[in-house]
């Protein structure tokens, strides 16, 4: 079945998903940092609403500020950071948990 919908607003049910997955945008080749900048915390509190208490959001991302300021006023708490390399690039992939 497939399931056409934007990643900030998706027609599925609340508390319907024990781990999402995101490659976000880095600003550089797709989108931009201003793009980021209201993409991020809508991704993060939609990915909240679609998650189960305690299930997982594992994000990548090269926009490391943006996501850790937009994780402060979230329903996501950090278990786990890891900084990668990417063809020059150092994204981090985080592990969240929806609290």
């Amino acid at each position: 079945t497939q399931i056409l919908g934007e990643a900030q607003q998706t027609p599925l049910q609340t508390s319907s998903i024990d781990c999402i997955f995101a490659d976000l945008p880095f600003g550089h080749h797709m989108g931009s940092h201003q793009e980021n900048e209201w993409l991020y915390p809508a991704i993060l509190d939609e990915s909240a609403r679609l998650c189960k208490t305690g299930g997982q959001f594992i994000v990548i991302t090269h926009e490391l500020q943006l996501m850790e300021d937009s994780l402060i006023s979230s329903q996501w708490k950090t278990i786990e950071k890891r900084q990668i390399n990417l063809n020059g690039l150092h994204p981090q992939i985080f592990v969240l948990e929806r609290i």
